[in-house]
């Protein structure tokens, strides 16, 4: 729990299955950006398509707020919770 909030990471790989190393790769690719031990509350790595299993991953969690950088994700979890879409990204 990071603030008295539940934080969760949701990502994805462009492959049909997550594999261990998928799962070490997000976890080393978040320390680099100075996301370490404690700044959240899970990581959630999903396989392709991931709009969909986001959207389920949002509703199996009750999560309340989505800040993402894919239109598609937005659009999949808007009547769930509250979304955020980064203007400013790679993915349009």
């Amino acid at each position: 729990m990071v603030a008295g909030h539940h934080v969760y990471v949701i990502t994805g790989v462009e492959e049909d299955t997550v594999t261990k190393a998928d799962i070490t790769a997000k976890q080393e690719y978040l320390v680099g950006l100075g996301f370490g031990k404690g700044t959240y509350t899970e990581l959630i790595v999903m396989p392709l398509p991931h709009d969909t299993n986001k959207a389920k991953e949002i509703k199996d969690n009750n999560i309340e707020l989505l800040i993402d950088n894919a239109v598609d994700n937005v659009k999949a979890a808007k009547g769930l919770c509250a979304c955020l879409l980064l203007w400013n990204n790679k993915k349009k």
